[in-house]
């Protein structure tokens, strides 16, 4: 660090208090203040938020801990890249008189030899638990992957679903690709409550790991799945939230095939990426999708309008219109009668865009269209009784 240059942000964690804290130039950005463990674990919800107010210094932070012989709360700085930290339930006091907590103990503080040790003197590696986690379990979950190596059983294969989910949920790049080595079943659902009823790749795009969500089509999930019940196909999902890098690699291996079907909403991959919260992905992510064969339809303007930006102009917004329009679509498409029989000029003038309103009627839209509460739109993008002046 030069001379001069903002010094990061120091997170410091008291061991003897259980005191989290965060300081950035002397002053503190975060305190739990004396707590217990597992105050400490909800504290991290609230410490990765402050931290993310200072992105820029969060590729920079270091830690200091008070003890690093007998350290109970384990810091990760994760790619993302905010603040992580992980306080493993084994470490708790009540289960220090657990009779497999040494193990567990390693296994939470990533000791790759404590672990090796440990276990080649225990013979129910497979069968020990501490709340419901086997050893293996317990490994994928804290994110240590030379650790998984070391308790992965040799000579057999294990199946279990939730292992691959457990490290896709927790957002552990290199745990998912050592059981993705391992062979782990990749498209198998697991088969607890949150995530039955979606593949691995629906759950990692769902959250927004691209690394993890390429890592597995390369492994070569199935890119056509669906999700059962609403019948999301992965590049909806990935459309939905706007993931350009996993969509491109859905297309590249084949998605294209299936991108105009529908979800059970009647959805598809392209009305998806029309309502992304992410405006500034929209535009691009729509060229990618018609490049790969979307067809589009009048009321997918109405989408567009329905999902424009509230009450600030953007260049984003201002781009999306044209490219459908472009492709031959009727600008003046009625909604169906649960919204009301509006236009699109109706619900940009709604959204507050009066900047979208001269730029339909620019492209031929009419403010003679009256909604079934018997309003209107005026050029100026305000919304009065038809009957008004």
């Amino acid at each position: 660090m030069q001379p001069g240059e903002a010094q990061p942000p120091t997170l410091t964690f008291n061991d003897d208090q259980f005191w989290l804290e965060i300081k950035k130039d002397k002053t503190s950005l975060f305190s739990t203040g004396p707590a217990d463990v597992t105050q400490l674990v909800q504290a991290h919800v609230t410490a990765s938020k402050k931290l993310s107010e200072y992105e820029s210094y969060a590729t920079s932070l270091f830690v200091t801990p008070s003890s690093l012989n007998d350290l109970k709360c384990l810091i990760k700085v994760g790619h993302n890249p905010y603040l992580r930290c992980y306080i493993p339930r084994a470490l708790q006091c009540n289960y220090k008189d657990h009779e497999h907590f040494d193990l567990y103990y390693a296994i939470a503080t990533g000791n790759v030899a404590e672990v090796k040790r440990i276990a080649a003197a225990k013979s129910n590696l497979t069968t020990l638990q501490l709340e419901g986690y086997t050893a293996l379990q317990f490994a994928v979950r804290n994110g240590f992957p030379e650790v998984v190596k070391a308790l992965w059983p040799q000579g057999t294969s294990v199946n279990s679903p939730s292992l691959l989910v457990t490290a896709i949920t927790s957002d552990f790049p290199d745990t998912v690709q050592v059981l993705l080595d391992k062979k782990v079943d990749v498209d198998a659902s697991d088969d607890t409550a949150n995530y039955k009823e979606l593949s691995p790749l629906h759950v990692a795009i769902g959250q927004g790991s691209t690394r993890i969500s390429l890592s597995l089509l390369r492994a070569n999930a199935k890119f056509d799945s669906f999700a059962v019940r609403s019948n999301q196909t992965p590049l909806m999902l990935a459309a939905e939230v706007g993931n350009l890098w996993v969509s491109e690699e859905l297309l590249q291996r084949g998605a294209n095939k299936t991108i105009n079907l529908k979800n059970t909403n009647g959805i598809g991959a392209l009305q998806c990426a029309l309502e992304c919260s992410r405006r500034n992905l929209v535009p691009q992510m729509l060229k990618m999708l018609f490049a790969a064969g979307a067809t589009v339809d009048s009321l997918d303007l109405i989408k567009a309008a329905m999902a424009c930006e509230h009450g600030k102009e953007n260049p984003y917004d201002a781009t999306i219109f044209p490219m459908l329009l472009d492709r031959g679509i009727d600008i003046n498409t009625r909604a169906p009668e649960q919204n009301k029989h509006r236009t699109a000029v109706h619900f940009v003038a709604e959204n507050k865009r009066p900047d979208l309103v001269q730029l339909l009627v620019s492209r031929g839209a009419s403010l003679d269209h009256i909604d079934t509460d018997g309003n209107k739109v005026t050029p100026d993008g305000k919304i009065i009784k038809a009957q008004e002046k």
